[in-house]
């Protein structure tokens, strides 16, 4: 997995810097650069688009820095591993879905809604709710180790809710950091 994250961030990373250079020799830099943009983020710009390198990197960053083998019978090496994937596969995906379709009551610190931010935390934590019941039901009964995961991903919905960072990058790092320093 490492090997894969490192390949695909290197090409993701030189694709892009092809379509900076080589926008108008080549159709295909076109229609990659168009197919880009389809998913472009508020934050990048004409010259540079990043969003989807930083997506990448986000999910992969957790995985990359963690040098413990993976362990599916260990609730810890489970949520360090895949904590980047947690926090922007599920809790930002649902929270922008859910917000954007059902969000009414907006913060007042960002333009998101508390719909998202609530859909967001719950759907991260049924998640692991299911991960626990599935593979390690002798964790239901750690009282202390859930309310630590419960606190972490709170938190970290509620910075996603509230930052003006990119948060591909700035929400899987504080969750796996949060995570490692509480678990």
């Amino acid at each position: 997995m490492k090997v894969a994250f490192s390949v695909a961030i290197f090409l993701f990373i030189s694709l892009e810097t092809l379509r900076i250079t080589l926008r108008d020799h080549f159709t295909w830099v076109k229609h990659y650069e168009s197919f880009v943009k389809t998913f472009i983020d508020e934050r990048d710009n004409e010259r540079l688009i990043y969003t989807h390198i930083f997506l990448l990197i986000g999910c992969s960053y957790p995985f990359l820095v963690e040098w413990s083998p993976l362990s599916e019978h260990d609730l810890k090496s489970l949520l360090f591993k895949f904590a980047g994937i947690l926090i922007l596969g599920i809790g930002d995906s649902m929270a922008a879905i859910v917000g954007s379709k059902y969000g009414r009551m907006k913060k007042y610190i960002a333009p998101k809604s508390y719909e998202g931010l609530i859909a967001g935390i719950v759907s991260m934590l049924l998640f692991i709710l299911a991960i626990i019941v599935k593979y390690l039901p002798n964790d239901l009964y750690n009282i202390e180790r859930i309310a630590k995961v419960v606190f972490a991903t709170v938190v970290v919905g509620v910075l996603e809710a509230v930052t003006k960072q990119n948060d591909n990058l700035a929400l899987p790092v504080t969750y796996y950091n949060l995570l490692r320093a509480l678990l």
